[in-house]
Formats: structure tokens, sequence, C-alpha cells
């Protein structure tokens, strides 16, 4: 196993000068709110975030929003994540993770017939876990136009649409 100085979650832009271009090349992109939403959480759990405990979870998602630079983190800007050069970027098979992991495991047997087990993943957030809360509820028109807005590249590129997933 070799180890590479970079991040798991690191864009192509990084990890391409360390693969070979010739190989496929997968990525897995997310409904723009829903990783927003879900990168907000993930900062909170962290501790890389803090809540203004006067306010709701609601109240500092949209303060987070306003405040946060979403067209430029890769982590939330999936389009810069696998954004290169065209000799590689028109390589990379798209799947959506909303489609869910057999579609890639459907895909992966019909074009190299590789047959994978996958342990099931369970989301350990447990601010989210903890929380009962309609996704809906987060978006008011502000935040949800802002995202749209920094993240419109996601949108477009990857078919994803102006109004917000159930």
């Amino acid at each position: 196993v070799q180890h590479l100085p970079f991040y798991r979650h690191e864009g192509l832009n990084i990890i391409s000068q360390f693969i070979d271009k010739n190989i496929p090349i997968y990525g897995i992109v997310r409904n723009p709110y829903k990783q927003v939403f879900s990168y907000f959480f993930h900062k909170v759990n962290a501790k890389e975030e803090i809540l203004d405990v006067n306010l709701s979870f609601i109240e500092n998602f949209h303060i987070w929003v306003s405040n946060f630079d979403l067209k430029n983190e890769p982590h939330v800007n999936q389009y810069l994540h696998l954004k290169l050069d065209k000799k590689i970027s028109n390589k990379i098979t798209i799947f959506k993770f909303e489609d869910g992991i057999d579609t890639v495991l459907t895909y992966l047997k019909n074009e190299y017939s590789l047959e994978v087990n996958v342990n099931s993943h369970q989301n350990m957030n447990k601010t989210k876990k903890n929380l009962q809360y309609v996704f809906k509820d987060y978006f008011d028109k502000k935040t949800k136009n802002k995202i749209y807005v920094e993240l419109k590249e996601c949108f477009v590129h990857f078919n994803y649409p102006y109004e917000l997933p159930e």
C-alpha cells in the first residue's frame, strides 16, 4: 500500500499528479443542497464550527451559509473537486449519490465483470441524528438562492434541479 501525501477526499486537481491518466476515473456527486447541509453538520460535529446557543440550528445554518465561501470550497463545490484539464475530465464517469451504491456496483459488474461486496455505511453524524429536522425547513429563499448561485456549475454540470430534493 502506497501512502499518498493528500487527504482521501482531495480533488482531481491534486491527485491527478499521482495517478495513471489511462485508468478509469469515477466520481460520485451529491445534490448541492444536501452536500452543503451535510457539510455544515460535519463541521459542527467536528467542532470546526461553533454554534450560537441563543439561535436555533436552522438560524445557525442560515448564518453559516451566508458567511461561507461555497464557490471556492472543494468539499461542497463538487465541480471544483472533479474539474481538470479536458484530457482527464472527459474520461470521468459520474454517479449520483442519490441513485444509490447499487448503481455503481451494477456498472462495475457490467463493465468489468467485477463483483464487489460493500458493507452498509451508517451515518455517524450524532448531531444530525439527535436532531428532529425536516430538511426543507433549513432552506429559506435567501439560503437556497445563495447555494444555487455559488454552486450553479454543480447544478448545471451534474444536472440537478433548482428545487429542493425531498
